[in-house]
C-alpha cells in the first residue's frame, strides 16, 4: 500500500515500520509527499491503519503528532496463525 512504499516510509531492523499518514493514497495520485496536506488523505490512511489494527493485521506502538496535522506511525505486522 502507498504508506509501505512512501518515499518518506522507513524499515526499522526489529521489525517495526515508520509510515508517513500525509503520503497520497494509491488510488489518489502517484505515491508523493504532499506539500499541502490534504485532510482527506491523511484520513484515508489513518482509516486503512486503523482498520488493518481492528482486523488483527498490524500493532500500533508509536504514534508521533505535528502541527499540521499529520501523523507518523510505527507498526508492526501482527503474525498470522
Amino acid at each position: 500500500f502507498s504508506m509501505l512504499n512512501g518515499v518518506t516510509s522507513k524499515k526499522h531492523g526489529d521489525g517495526t515500520v515508520t509510515l508517513d499518514t500525509s503520503i497520497k493514497p494509491n488510488y489518489n495520485e502517484q505515491d508523493e509527499l504532499i506539500t499541502n496536506l490534504n485532510s482527506r488523505d491523511i484520513d484515508w490512511n489513518v482509516y486503512v491503519l486503523l482498520f488493518m489494527k481492528r482486523h488483527n493485521l498490524i500493532e500500533i506502538e508509536a504514534v508521533e503528532y505535528f502541527e499540521n496535522n499529520y501523523q507518523r506511525c510505527n507498526i508492526r505486522w501482527c503474525d498470522s496463525k
